[in-house]
């Protein structure tokens, strides 16, 4: 998810699934174990639902949720990096004013603090990461003769892409080189 603004249900329901993912417990166990709790087990949708932000959950559920998951309510509440803002109906809240209680003195506070910029960080890079990712799967589209898949240029993924392509452009016509097909036969002239 790359929006600015999440839901409370999707902040939880984000939480529950990395929380379930590093656990390495499938929807389906996650439902049963629940199940085990309530009295019903929730179905796989159920769980991939609730983890997508698309199924609200009651206090009881959240907290058996914390139990199943040895995680803590507080934990489930705090919006990742990423998120800059939640909304809780009409009410919009800054995501740090839902970050779990580190602590009273200074110096905790400021590792808190840091902690949450390394997070947003990671997130950053981990955008990068996967527009060059994308960028090498391009470079061998463009090598093989294929055409490019067009890129939302509204994205930071996408402006990336963007502006590497246009980067990757340059150069070459610098250079006066020119891509064409991969395994065609040798017209003898080395292009």
């Amino acid at each position: 998810m790359t929006e600015k603004t999440w839901t409370m249900t999707q902040v939880i329901g984000h939480n529950v699934k990395t929380r379930r993912e590093t656990q390495q417990m499938t929807a389906k166990n996650l439902g049963v174990t629940a199940g085990g709790i309530f009295g019903k087990a929730w179905p796989p949708q159920t769980v991939y639902m609730m983890e997508a932000g698309d199924r609200k959950m009651i206090a009881a559920e959240v907290a058996a949720l914390a139990h199943i998951l040895d995680t803590t309510v507080a934990d489930l509440f705090t919006p990742p990096a990423e998120a800059e803002t939640v909304s809780a109906g009409s009410l919009m809240l800054p995501a740090e004013a839902l970050a779990a209680p580190v602590g009273g003195d200074a110096d905790t506070a400021a590792l808190a603090d840091d902690l949450r910029a390394l997070d947003r960080s990671r997130a950053e890079i981990l955008t990068a990461v996967r527009a060059q990712e994308e960028l090498l799967g391009n470079a061998r589209t463009a090598l093989r003769g294929d055409d490019l898949a067009e890129v939302d240029g509204e994205t930071a993924v996408g402006r990336y892409m963007n502006a590497s392509r246009a980067a990757a452009n340059r150069f070459y016509e610098d250079k006066g080189l020119k891509f064409g097909p991969m395994g065609g036969e040798d017209d003898g002239e080395g292009k």
